[in-house]
């Protein structure tokens, strides 16, 4: 899992060289003038069948120019390319998309089990280069929390609204095979984003944006549009995406001052709780165990903690990965446990990472014609609170345990029990 994620300002010179830009951009002109009108009654079954399908032969992509970076460990897999437009069509089985807006808790949706029972890769690359990334930081203390799942949702919505030949760029430097599964991912992942997170693309006020497309981007994916921009040929994407994890009362939760584990003498805030239910698994990693501790939460909520027996980060990132999203037995009654608060907040410049790769994009779908550089802003925030009006839940306990205090380096993450293989939320731990 060596691939790279991060690009050179040489790999969008390399794609451009084999892809006729000026050829290609306009292509779908015609069909344009058909869906950009103000006429909501719209029908989309009539469309060119050429949109969203590749526009250079994919066999003169070098297949190696994305490993030109220091940064690494990113790659998804698929195999098609698949029509934008073939989404707004396939919405006949959502009736009613008010009634999706009313579902306001997770542990309310009744088909997430149908919706999730296969990996995310593009969501899998993500964690995986994010905690690959903070495990090599030269800084002394790091405390980091991203969310593979909000930013995959993020770069689900580009490919979306982007034309060739910046799609099939967008796909190729993700290594993305099969934009089909990717969009009808999104396409099922949306009911669950609106609990979380909610995406504005910004364009300039010059621009005209299709106003049909916009509202349904609003209405299916909880994308909004705007011309908010003082700034020409830029489209700023703002993704918000926060959640409160709540411990049950029944878990006597309070903050305590402690210390990490072979760190400076400094107190930092941790949380002490009794008589919790907890998963504990050990598998053997070359000549070191993977320790995987893991606490029910309120609201199907799941939180995890990954590190070594050492107390050490863990290395093989398939392994973490794969022990994730693993279902647990909560099997363990542990007397006192310690964990650290986890309440985080983060801003981060994702654009940054990828340099010039997302400079003259078209966002055609939205605004048709003009190349723009892309600018994606994530703001990520954590909070940890304590829940009162539940009912106690009943595990079948079969051991106990006296004391367990997680105060090392650690991969951290938080899933819901009903949203199979997703990570709604990852971090690491680690120090010098």
């Amino acid at each position: 899992m060596n691939q790279q994620f991060a690009r050179n300002m040489d790999l969008v010179n390399n794609i451009n060289r084999n892809m006729n830009i000026n050829n290609n951009i306009l292509d779908d002109r015609d069909l344009f003038n058909k869906i950009s009108n103000t006429d909501n009654t719209r029908n989309f079954t009539d469309r060119d069948k050429r949109l969203g399908q590749t526009t250079c032969n994919r066999k003169d992509l070098n297949e190696n120019i994305y490993n030109t970076n220091e940064n690494s460990n990113f790659k998804a897999n698929s195999n098609n390319n698949f029509n934008n437009y073939e989404m707004f069509n396939n919405q006949n089985n959502i009736n009613d998309i008010n009634e999706m807006n009313n579902i306001n808790e997770i542990n309310e949706i009744n088909e997430i089990n149908d919706l999730n029972d296969i990996k995310d890769d593009l969501e899998r690359d993500i964690m995986i280069y994010e905690y690959s990334n903070n495990m090599n930081k030269e800084k002394e203390f790091i405390f980091d929390i991203n969310s593979p799942y909000g930013i995959a949702y993020v770069w689900k919505t580009l490919i979306l609204t982007t034309k060739n030949p910046s799609n099939e760029k967008i796909l190729k430097m993700l290594n993305i095979r099969n934009k089909e599964i990717l969009i009808n991912d999104l396409n099922n992942q949306s009911v669950i984003f609106r609990d979380f997170g909610e995406i504005t693309y910004n364009f300039d006020g010059e621009e005209n944006i299709n106003i049909n497309y916009s509202k349904k981007l609003e209405e299916m994916f909880n994308v909004k549009c705007t011309n908010s921009l003082n700034s020409r040929n830029i489209c700023l994407i703002n993704m918000i995406f926060r959640y409160e994890l709540k411990i049950p009362y029944y878990y006597n939760p309070e903050i305590i001052n402690f210390k990490f584990y072979n760190y400076r003498d400094v107190s930092l805030k941790f949380i002490r709780m009794l008589n919790v239910p907890v998963s504990i698994i050990s598998e053997k990693l070359n000549n070191k165990e993977m320790i995987n501790i893991e606490i029910p939460m309120c609201e199907n909520m799941r939180l995890g903690f990954i590190f070594d027996n050492n107390r050490e980060l863990v290395e093989d990132y398939e392994k973490i990965y794969n022990m994730m999203i693993r279902e647990k037995r909560y099997n363990i009654k542990v007397k006192n446990l310690i964990i650290p608060k986890l309440n985080r907040t983060k801003k981060s410049n994702y654009s940054n990472k990828f340099g010039d790769n997302l400079n003259n994009i078209h966002v055609g779908e939205l605004c048709y014609g003009k190349l723009m550089k892309i600018l994606m802003n994530i703001f990520t925030k954590l909070e940890i609170n304590v829940e009162r009006n539940i009912e106690i839940e009943r595990y079948e306990i079969e051991r106990e345990m006296e004391n367990i205090v997680i105060n090392n380096k650690l991969l951290y993450y938080i899933r819901n029990e009903r949203i199979k293989n997703r990570i709604l939320f990852s971090g690491v731990i680690n120090y010098k």
